[in-house]
């Protein structure tokens, strides 16, 4: 059977649950112990799954039909439309609503499983940037995905004490200053990671890392010009190193400097390019080709 109208085509089945026909598969016992697998008791009232929504999803706790898993009859005089929910016919509006209810918590439910599987993905990360910190101690770059990690599992406070009692262990060492800097960052205290990057930076002036550190603390302290001037002395003096020119990009879209910013995607774009990185090309041409309509009429275009 095919249903129509407001919200459009979907395959649907008949089955008897109850005594009542509703849409879906095969039948379903009353007082049966375990749901047919296209049939789902959801708050009291069974429902049917359809053939792009598995069970999982329709048994959300509290959440009522739609007309994807409880059909428009078409044996019901009103037609296609009504929904037989509970022994009664909902209809028009009434099923609109319950279909805006049932689709609300569908997304929440499948948003927090995608959440949760995220994290359980991210933990095992922080756990090979360990492992490969304990291999190597020497290497920096796991030392700032585990950073990274860490502050994406909301744990960015166990980065923090580490790196601080490295640096007191260390104080006169440059890396560790880095590191801590980055931590804060991390813990969004930019204030702190302000004070270690400048510190850092009266040791070694010309530090490229600590420079970007600074920019990153300046720029989530309100100083934007200062921000990007440091982004700009940082890629002076590690070219090869694009990271603040993506910041860079960012911070202007944020002040409303699209022009400047679409200028900022160009340039990585170019730098990709020059490099023969393909794949890297891909995301800062899509932010490029998002930006530019606006860009082309900005307050700063011709600037």
């Amino acid at each position: 059977m095919e249903e129509g109208g407001d919200l459009a085509a979907r395959r649907l089945r008949i089955v008897e649950v109850g005594g009542d026909a509703v849409g879906g598969g095969a039948p379903l016992e009353e007082g049966a112990d375990g749901l047919d697998p296209v049939c789902v008791r959801v708050a009291g009232r069974s429902f049917a799954a359809s053939d792009d929504r598995p069970l999982e999803w329709c048994a959300v706790p509290g959440g009522v039909a739609r007309l994807d898993v409880c059909a428009a009859l078409e044996q019901e005089p009103d037609g296609v439309g009504a929904a037989v929910v509970g022994g009664g016919v909902e209809r028009g509006s009434a099923v609109l609503a319950a279909c805006l209810e049932w689709e609300t918590e569908f997304e929440h439910q499948r948003g927090y499983l995608l959440e949760s599987h995220g994290r359980n993905e991210l933990r095992r990360a922080a756990a090979l940037y360990e492992r490969a910190i304990e291999l190597d101690p020497a290497l920096d770059k796991p030392r700032y995905q585990l950073i990274s990690a860490r502050a994406g599992l909301r744990e960015p406070e166990r980065v923090v004490c580490l790196y601080e009692q490295r640096l007191a262990a260390d104080p006169t060492s440059v890396r560790e200053h880095r590191f801590l800097a980055h931590a804060y960052l991390a813990a969004c205290d930019c204030g702190k990671a302000l004070a270690i990057a400048q510190a850092g930076i009266a040791r070694a002036p010309d530090d490229a890392v600590l420079l970007a550190a600074r920019g990153e603390a300046q720029a989530g302290l309100g100083e934007i010009e200062k921000a990007l001037a440091d982004w700009r002395r940082a890629r002076e003096l590690d070219p090869e190193d694009i990271g603040a020119l993506y910041s860079t990009a960012f911070l202007l879209e944020r002040e409303g400097r699209l022009a400047a910013s679409a200028a900022a995607w160009q340039e990585i774009i170019d730098w990709n390019d020059a490099r023969g990185l393909t794949l890297e090309c891909v995301w800062p041409n899509q932010e490029l080709a998002r930006l530019r309509p606006s860009a082309e009429g900005s307050d700063d275009a011709a600037s």
